[in-house]
């Protein structure tokens, strides 16, 4: 796994109840989620976040910034066992419920016609989803608890849009709208937290935590086009190619196929 490590930091308000047996508990927080250093552009040069302006012939001018694809506003639902005084094991659901837009454009391209344009790249998830079983170890004051939690990964729902807008010198607006899936990779979270008891069935938490996730593209699909205001379906546009398929370890050809592009994941829980 290429190790592009995001800090997420979420301020938690956590609900803590007790149902039957007296180890169990349930837990609910929301906080934000937010990228650290990490990618800024990928392998083909596509700009994730920020611009390039090509201002002169063999000149460029960089204003990039990092991105993760699950950045914007988090909740946490979930549910865990104490084995002992110091020792539990949970199982939470951390879901992107606002996910954060980036935008990366480049500015004076030209086509193989010699017209110069400006492309806008615009890329947000659709609401990724990850399920985290962990290990918590805890220390065992009555009122007050520090605890440490690591865990797994496993992300259920990553897909992305993508809408790309080339705005051409003459005049002409041309827009493509893209649905992209992702390949299943495993990922790693941590996190440190401060637990205070309010009564027996309540409890109060604030944590800061560390996801390290990094997903590859598995398909990119056209969904509809806009040119020069007028709005087309997929199935209506003739011309070019309207899925690529990206392999981790296989091929490029004119014909859709491509190379798995690394993306940036990572959220604070």
């Amino acid at each position: 796994m290429n190790k592009l490590i995001y800090l997420f930091l979420l301020l938690s308000t956590v609900c803590t109840t007790r149902i039957h047996a007296q180890d169990f508990y349930l837990k609910a927080g929301g906080g934000y989620a937010f990228a650290l250093p990490g990618a800024k552009m990928d392998q083909y040069s596509n700009v994730l976040n920020g611009s390039v302006a090509n201002t002169s012939p063999g000149v460029s001018y960089y204003d990039l910034r990092t991105a993760s694809f699950s950045a914007g506003v988090q909740g946490t639902i979930g549910g865990g066992l104490t084995l002992s005084k110091n020792m539990a094991v949970e199982l939470d659901a951390a879901m992107n419920i606002a996910p954060h837009a980036y935008t990366g454009t480049i500015t004076s391209l030209t086509n193989s016609s010699g017209v110069v344009y400006d492309y806008t790249a615009v890329r947000q998830g659709k609401g990724t989803a990850v399920i985290v079983p962990s290990f918590v170890l805890q220390t065992a004051n009555s009122k007050w608890n520090i605890y440490m939690r690591l865990g797994l990964a496993l992300p259920v729902n990553s897909g992305m849009n993508l809408h790309e807008t080339f705005t051409y010198q003459n005049g002409d607006v041309h827009i493509y709208n893209w649905s992209i899936q992702n390949y299943f990779t495993l990922g790693f979270t941590g996190a440190a937290g401060l637990k205070l008891k309010v009564s027996d069935d309540v409890s109060l938490w604030l944590e800061a935590s560390m996801l390290d996730l990094n997903l590859s593209r598995k398909q990119r699909d056209l969904v509809s086009a806009d040119l020069d205001g007028r709005a087309y379906p997929a199935s209506v546009l003739s011309g070019g190619v309207k899925t690529y398929y990206y392999h981790q370890y296989g091929y490029s050809d004119p014909y859709g196929n491509q190379q798995a592009l690394a993306q940036p994941f990572s959220n604070l829980g």
